[in-house]
């Protein structure tokens, strides 16, 4: 659960990264249906007529063996061939989206998403609502937490397409190292933690960055321990409730708080180069 690493302030430090990964389940992407595009307003020519041949959707996908799955759909639906674009990853495909949707043009007909990220761009009204095309049938063929993520009643706004739980991982040769035990509960984490840091002091059971690039780690804990960081209904945006002081995320607070005063992990921003070497 431990790595070397060249530290900013000089040395070397040892130290378990998690890479925002928790014990909590949580669902990655999803496909939406972008409205400009289906509007005509940009998007890649969905609207042909059957005389014209094809139909032509443009995907913005950033999977790296989605090329596979287009090129199956696309071999065996001839009236429909979808157009692959690799946009970007993430943050870089979400700022070209929306400046595609603020400009009007230039938006695909389908886009890949972070579920995270479905408010945002539903605030702009750049999502289709599936549900009125028959997408809400769908709902039994998905668990019912991922298909939470993407509707509101009978309104769909995407489809998910990725999911799965969000785990530790650790070096199991350090743990050897230091006769450390492998925490099954929080509190033996930190007891764990506070054994690895005392027999070296370079050493950390994990790290924990204190900028918004840990955000998607911290809520992730904050689920866990019964919070709900944030409710809202899609079809009532902009309206959001902001709950970051309940009891869940109180305990979360003052458990990493304590680690971090006692220097038990380290907090060393995820989003720098230094952090990966």
């Amino acid at each position: 659960m431990s790595s070397s690493r060249q530290h900013p302030t000089g040395g070397r430090r040892r130290v378990a990264r998690t890479f925002r990964r928790t014990a909590v389940a949580t669902a990655s992407a999803a496909l939406a249906g972008v409205l400009l595009a289906a509007c005509g307003g940009g998007g890649s020519g969905g609207s042909n007529s059957a005389s014209s041949g094809p139909v032509h959707i443009k995907v913005w996908a950033w999977y790296p063996d989605f090329k596979q799955v287009v090129d199956q759909f696309n071999k065996t639906h001839k009236d429909i061939q979808v157009d692959w674009v690799q946009a970007g990853v993430g943050q870089d495909e979400y700022t070209k989206l929306k400046t595609a949707l603020k400009a009007g043009q230039g938006a695909p007909d389908v886009v890949m998403l972070e579920f995270q990220e479905l408010p945002t761009i539903q605030l702009t009204k750049g999502l289709i609502d599936m549900g009125k095309y028959g997408a809400a049938a769908d709902k039994d063929k998905y668990v019912s937490w991922a298909w939470n993520e993407v509707s509101d009643g009978e309104h769909v706004y995407a489809i998910p397409v990725d999911g799965g739980p969000m785990a530790m991982l650790y070096r199991a040769d350090i743990f050897q190292k230091y006769k450390l035990k492998v925490p099954t509960t929080w509190a033996e984490y930190k007891e764990e933690a506070a054994k690895l840091h005392a027999a070296d002091p370079k050493a950390y059971m994990t790290n924990f960055g204190s900028d918004e690039s840990a955000a998607g780690w911290l809520q992730g804990l904050m689920w866990q321990a019964g919070s709900r960081p944030y409710t809202y209904a899609a079809s009532k945006l902009p309206n959001i409730g902001v709950h970051l002081n309940d009891a869940g995320a109180k305990k979360v607070y003052d458990y990493w708080g304590d680690l971090v005063k006692n220097k038990l992990v380290d907090t060393q921003s995820y989003a720098t180069t230094d952090f990966y070497l």
